[in-house]
């Protein structure tokens, strides 16, 4: 079994290695839930584990349906929408699909409990309306709602839900949640490359242990293509005179890490941080920081990202 599904199929099992502060056995439907964290997997699986002690017979469903462009999936009185998965010019129709759920009765149970995944994803013009619905159906639903950008989520949706913030988890407790999983699968790989190689990330950590024991190797040589393409773009920029040089190299990296859908907060957070290791640029921190951040929500809302980026790379450039 593949050690992602495992984790998801066993998560409570696993609680107290993801959320030690946290114990989520007297959950009702009778209130909502805002669900938080850097981590996506962690995320995901807080999600589930909510779902689960919300409704004992749940399991996670793999089939997707599809109704008014739509994507979803559901179980029982459960219904799940990944918000990044649907299409952008479609999200903001996601308040009607629910509010057409939410006047049948649920199956076999007294509450719809609707799951809004990666809810940054709904433009903020479109996320207060979420309060009325949330507020107006609390009889007979529970809202779980979950994102890795908290700011960028309205905070009339946030005020309304009780939220569960996770931190992001330590070298420790990835230690010992991984040793667990590998002693159960009789798995000897060396934990502490892994966590140093994959940067904490508890997905790439899964993903590389499984590589290991398949290749029958011990220590980690994970590198991250796409972290390493903006590594080596910060250093010609530091290196290179030429504007023109600069610039070319800026298009050529940024047009192939565009192709692959990356986020854009992860994109700017290697930009900045690769960035604050020059000593120049640590003098102009908030400058610096200003410029990604006005960036970042600049192009959640244009189709030519290029330019945007050819922006703050420039800038950086220019402070060198």
């Amino acid at each position: 079994m593949a050690l992602i599904q495992y984790l998801d199929s066993n998560i409570t099992n696993f609680a107290d290695h993801i959320h030690p502060d946290r114990n989520f056995d007297n959950l009702s439907t009778d209130l909502n839930y805002f669900v938080s964290s850097q981590d996506d997997l962690v995320n995901y699986l807080t999600i589930n584990e909510i779902i689960k002690k919300l409704n004992k017979s749940w399991k996670p469903v793999n089939v997707i349906k599809e109704v008014d462009n739509i994507a979803f999936r559901s179980f029982e009185n459960v219904v799940e929408i990944d918000c990044n998965i649907i299409q952008r010019r479609d999200r903001s129709t996601i308040y009607q699909f629910i509010s057409k759920i939410l006047k049948r009765q649920p199956m076999m149970h007294d509450k719809h409990i609707i799951v809004l995944r990666n809810f940054d994803g709904i433009a903020m013009k479109f996320q207060s309306v979420y309060k009325v619905l949330i507020d107006k159906s609390s009889l007979h639903s529970c809202f779980i709602v979950g994102t890795r950008k908290v700011g960028l989520v309205h905070h009339s949706v946030y005020d309304i839900c009780c939220p569960i913030r996770l931190r992001s988890m330590n070298d420790a407790q990835l230690t010992a949640l991984l040793s667990k999983i590998c002693n159960q699968h009789d798995i000897s790989v060396n934990l502490e490359s892994v966590i140093q190689n994959c940067k904490g990330d508890l997905y790439t950590c899964l993903i590389e242990i499984e590589k290991l024991h398949d290749e029958d190797e011990f220590d980690s040589t994970y590198e991250d293509l796409f972290e390493s393409a903006i590594i080596d773009m910060i250093k010609f920029m530091k290196q290179t005179k030429s504007l023109e040089k600069v610039i070319d190299k800026i298009r050529l990296t940024m047009n192939k890490l565009l192709h692959y859908s990356l986020s854009d907060g992860w994109i700017c957070g290697v930009i900045i941080r690769e960035a604050l290791k020059i000593p120049k640029l640590k003098k102009n921190r908030e400058e610096c920081m200003n410029i990604v951040a006005d960036s970042e929500h600049r192009l959640r809302s244009t189709g030519k990202k290029i330019f945007i980026y050819e922006y703050i790379l420039l800038h950086i450039y220019r402070m060198i």
